[in-house]
C-alpha cells in the first residue's frame, strides 16, 4: 500500500527485539561475586534525550520491554545511545553502553540494528520506516460551546497545516461551529471531500488561521497517542 504522504525521512519506527547482558560486571567481576544477577533495564537516547526505556527486570540478564516500540524523530546525523543499567535504590549502575549514528540505508534495508554494548553484550532493535494511521491526524472535544483540538499529531494533516492542541475550531466547510451540533461535526470530519476539508481555527492569543485538512497518512510519534487499553 502506497502511503500519501510518504513516511517522513526523519521519523523511524524502532522496536526492541532482544538483549544479551554481559556475564560480568563493568569491573570484570562475576555477578554472583557482587550479590547476584542485576536488575536490568535499557535506555535509548537520541541526541542525549531519552526516548525509550525498558521496565526493570530483577535478578536477570534478559531485559524486558513493556511495549512494541513506536515512531521516533531521528534527525539526519543524529547521535543515538544505548545504555544498560543495573537498577539500584541509590544510583543506577552502568552495565554497558554504546553511541552510534543514525542508521544507514543498508541498516534500514536490513530492518535491524545490533548494538555492541561491550564485553560481549548487545542490544537488538528492529528499525524501519514510520508506521502510519489513516485520518486527519487530530481529535477534538466540546467544552461548553467551543470545539477544541484535544490531540494533534505533529506528522498528520492537521499538525502539518498548523493546528495545535487547544486551538478552537470555529468553522468547518464554511459553517460556523456554534451553529452545528455534535452529530454535524462528526459527520463533517467523517466525510472529508477528495479536495480536503476547509476549517478555520483560532490559536491561543486570538489569531485565526484557515487550513485545508486532507485525509491521509499520519505518523504518530511515540507518546503522542494514549496507551492502548
Amino acid at each position: 500500500m502506497k502511503l500519501d504522504p510518504p513516511p517522513p525521512p526523519t521519523v523511524l519506527h524502532i522496536r526492541p527485539l532482544a538483549a544479551v547482558i554481559p556475564s560480568r560486571t563493568a569491573g570484570g567481576k562475576l555477578w554472583d561475586d557482587v550479590g547476584g544477577w542485576p536488575d536490568v533495564f535499557v535506555v535509548l537516547k537520541v541526541n542525549d534525550k531519552e526516548v525509550m526505556r525498558s521496565e526493570v527486570v530483577t535478578d536477570s540478564l534478559k531485559p524486558k520491554w513493556a511495549h512494541d516500540g513506536g515512531n521516533f524523530e531521528i534527525p539526519a546525523r543524529a547521535q543515538l545511545q544505548i545504555d544498560v543499567f543495573d537498577a539500584d535504590a541509590l544510583k543506577d549502575i552502568p552495565v554497558g553502553t554504546a553511541r552510534f549514528s543514525s542508521p544507514t540505508r543498508e541498516e534500514l534495508a536490513s530492518g535491524e540494528l545490533e548494538i555492541d554494548i561491550g564485553r560481549r553484550g548487545l542490544v537488538r532493535l528492529a528499525i524501519g520506516e514510520a508506521h502510519a494511521l489513516i485520518g486527519l491526524g487530530f481529535d477534538y472535544l466540546f467544552v461548553k460551546d467551543q470545539l477544541l483540538a484535544r490531540q494533534v499529531l505533529k506528522h498528520g494533516s492537521a499538525g502539518r497545516a498548523g493546528m495545535r492542541v487547544g486551538d478552537e475550531i470555529v468553522s468547518i466547510a464554511g459553517r460556523k461551529v456554534k451553529a452545528m451540533g455534535p452529530k454535524d461535526v462528526k459527520s463533517a470530519f467523517n466525510a472529508v471531500p477528495v479536495k480536503g476539508l476547509h476549517v478555520v481555527v483560532r490559536h491561543e492569543g486570538g489569531t485565526t488561521q484557515s487550513m485545508t485538512l486532507m485525509e491521509g497518512a499520519a505518523y504518530p510519534l511515540y507518546g503522542e497517542l494514549p496507551p492502548a487499553e
